[in-house]
């Protein structure tokens, strides 16, 4: 499979995966749904979407398992423009989400998710002026946003437990969680201590499963904005060989 599928292509192809499982959901969503508003079951729609989402994780785990490790942060994250103004336009997103949801807030705990969300939107920000300069900030920084992320994960997954329908809120789950894995394999990475294996697999499994969440104006604003940040703050793909890594950790240890 590797060999059809160029690693440094990898971002592209979960962005074109995901599209695919977006338009085979609102096939689901418009087609597939009875009078009483239940989605039918063994849909077609919804077979082929699970048929998409097992293949696309089995492919991901193959596909990132080369990705031997660096060791180190300038040659996974070196300075790019792109990725810093990537994380200002995520960061923009996140926060104008995390502002609205202040006044749709039902309790304490969605209003001090909402406060979080913003405050991880600034410190978004912060990471993009240190990805513009080849930097890696305090490891607190990303550990901060995955404060937020938690936090957002246990509001809404309060509202999606009480859904029968598990096909409504899955991708969601699945992509906010993904999201959260992402974001401590970056924090670790701060810390000098990342592996590029499981963090391009969780990152390119949150743009995968945040395509597929593309529904509803809530949705859109927060997981276009999360695509937009992991698209743009992906760990170097290039597969190193053995050799490679031993010769890095001999410089290093020089």
């Amino acid at each position: 499979m590797k060999r059809f599928v160029n690693p440094l292509n990898l971002p592209l192809w979960a962005l074109l995966t995901g599209g695919v499982g977006l338009l085979l959901r609102v096939w689901l969503m418009t087609s597939g749904v009875d009078q009483k508003g239940f989605i039918v079951t063994g849909h077609f729609a919804a077979i082929l979407l699970l048929i998409l989402v097992i293949g696309a994780m089995v492919a991901l785990f193959f596909l990132t398992r080369d990705l031997l490790e660096a060791g180190k942060y300038e040659f996974n994250f070196p300075a790019s423009d792109v990725s810093g103004y990537g994380a200002f336009v995520a960061a923009a997103g996140i926060f104008i989400s995390s502002f609205i949801e202040i006044f749709t807030a039902i309790d304490t705990l969605e209003v001090i998710a909402a406060v979080l969300g913003m405050g991880a939107a600034v410190l978004l920000v912060l990471t993009g002026v240190y990805r513009r300069r080849g930097t890696a900030p305090s490891v607190l920084v990303h550990i901060g946003i995955c404060v937020y992320l938690m936090f957002r994960l246990i509001c809404y997954y309060r509202h999606w437990s009480s859904d029968p329908q598990i096909l409504d809120y899955c991708f969601q789950l699945v992509a906010t969680a993904c999201l959260m894995l992402t974001t401590y394999q970056r924090a670790t990475f701060d810390a000098q201590e990342g592996k590029r294996r499981p963090y391009a697999f969780f990152s390119l499994a949150t743009i995968f499963f945040s395509c597929i969440s593309l529904v509803g104006w809530g949705n859109i604003l927060f997981f276009l904005s999360v695509v937009i940040w992991q698209i743009t703050d992906l760990c170097s793909l290039i597969p190193l060989s053995l050799d490679d890594i031993y010769f890095d950790e001999e410089d290093s240890e020089c």
